[in-house]
Parts: structure tokens; sequence; C-alpha cells
């Protein structure tokens, strides 16, 4: 399924994209895997990995934390962004978004990461209905290599917060698009729906398990206009997906949005932003 907007049609103006609504809303499709006990990695029992906050998080604003992770016998410290529901007490179980950064914030200056569109907006929202984190990728590296990482760094977040194991949401732009397609298609049923914005695949071919995504629910953004990533690289693989048979792809493409705002206008309308709680 394709959704064509220009910004410029005043129709088009008064769509609202909830960030939570639209992976929600796409995940509700099919029915969703049953949650599993199962870590998302082969970690060893004595390597499960830690989490230490600091400082203590913060209801409904972003806070910085630090997890520690031990990989293939490795210990390392990461930052992080957290991102807690004003009413994160009052239930025991919370869908997890994970959001994946571009490529300009990569490093060990984890503010770099607040800067991104979606993260910088949530200290204005209300009642976001989800808990969000975001981690960083070191300065030259790619989400591709660090999917161990992410699998380590997602059992920590598992073990530490009251996450829906079947409510667990992945998303990211630009290079955090093409990391939210590796990643899905390196382990799809970790995911209830992928939300990749102006990414694609690492990769100038299709990948040849692309139709091990054929039933996952993907609402994919891309802008024909974008001149750092093409829209093509994300339509070659909508279309894939759909010559696999999949009834749960959807592709929104912009005609006139730039790089950025195809990261930004997925979740924003004409007067700001707007996530709406799922129905």
């Amino acid at each position: 399924m394709i959704v064509k907007l220009n910004v410029f049609n005043s129709v088009a103006k008064i769509i609202l994209f909830g960030f939570v609504f639209i992976l929600s809303s796409c995940a509700s499709i099919s029915p969703q895997p049953t949650p599993t006990d199962v870590v998302p990695t082969g970690i060893p029992p004595t390597n499960t990995p830690s989490i230490t906050a600091t400082p203590h998080p913060r209801l409904d604003e972003v806070t910085e934390q630090v997890i520690d992770l031990t990989v293939f016998g490795e210990t390392e410290s990461h930052d992080y962004l957290l991102y807690l529901p004003e009413n994160y007490a009052e239930q025991e179980n919370w869908p997890l978004i994970i959001y994946l950064h571009g490529a300009g914030s990569r490093g060990d200056d984890i503010s770099m990461v607040n800067r991104e569109s979606f993260i910088n907006s949530l200290g204005t929202l209300v009642d976001l209905p989800a808990i969000v984190v975001a981690p960083q990728t070191p300065t030259g590296q790619y989400w591709d290599t660090r999917i161990p990482i992410l699998e380590a760094f997602l059992t920590a977040v598992i073990q530490q917060y009251p996450i829906d194991t079947n409510r667990i949401y992945l998303t990211g732009f630009s290079m955090g698009g093409f990391g939210s397609w590796a990643w899905g298609l390196e382990n799809p049923d970790l995911f209830a729906a992928i939300a990749p914005m102006a990414g694609g695949y690492f990769t100038a071919s299709v990948p040849n398990n692309i139709c091990d995504l054929k039933d996952k629910p993907i609402w994919a953004f891309a802008s024909s206009a974008d001149t750092v990533v093409a829209g093509s690289k994300t339509t070659v693989l909508t279309d894939a997906l759909e010559a696999c048979g999949s009834e749960v792809v959807k592709l929104t493409l912009y005609d006139d949005a730039s790089h950025g705002e195809a990261g930004a206008w997925p979740y924003y309308n004409a007067s700001g932003l707007s996530i709406p709680s799922p129905k």
C-alpha cells in the first residue's frame, strides 16, 4: 500500500501521524507473536547485561542513562536516552519504542541524539503511552554491525523496565532507518511492528531474506525529493515485500520532503507535534 503526500495539499496538512498510533495501528493488522521469556541473544547467564541509571529517571521527559553491556566476553559502558510516561507507576506493562539515530548523531556525546526530531520532542508531549529508549553508536560505525550490541541492550532494558514484550516497536531515521530494516531482518520475531524513516538496506540489492518480513507490520516513510537517501532505497524494499505477498506493509512517500523532513513529518502536522493515544 502506497500513500503519496504533498504537504502543500490542504488535506494532507491536517492528517495526524501519531507515532505510537502509527506503530500500534499497523501492528494490529495481524495477530502478534506470543511473548517469550527467552532473551533475544545467546549471551550466557554469567554475562547478563546490567543497567545503572544515572541520574534517576524522571517522568514525562528524556533523561540520559548509562548501561553496562557484556557481549562476547567484553564489558563496555554505553550511554542512552530514556523516556518514561508520566503515569509510569500506574501500569505493569508498557509498550517499548526503540529509536535508532542517524549518522550525524554518532559519537560519545549522547546529547547529540537528543537533537533528532522525535527524541527532542518527547519532553513536550502529553501522556505518550510508551517507554522510549535511544542508544548511540560510536563515530564511524553503523547499526547493521552493532546488532549483537543492540540485542544485549534490549535484553537489559527488558530486565530493568516493565516492558510488554509483545509490544516492542522499532523505528529510526536515516542511518537508523537502515538499522531498522537490518535489525528487523536479523530478528523479526522481536518486534510487533517496524517504522523506518528515510532509510533503506545497507547493500545495493534487496536482501535475500526480505520475505522473512512479509508478515511483519511495517510502515515505511520516504521522500521522492530526498537528495541524501533516495526514496527508491525504501520503495525497492516495500515493493519486494509486496512481491512476497505481504499485506501488512505500508509506504508513505512524500513528494517534496527534504531528508530531515522525511524523518519528522511522520509525527508532525501543520500545527506542530501531535501524537494521539491509540484507540
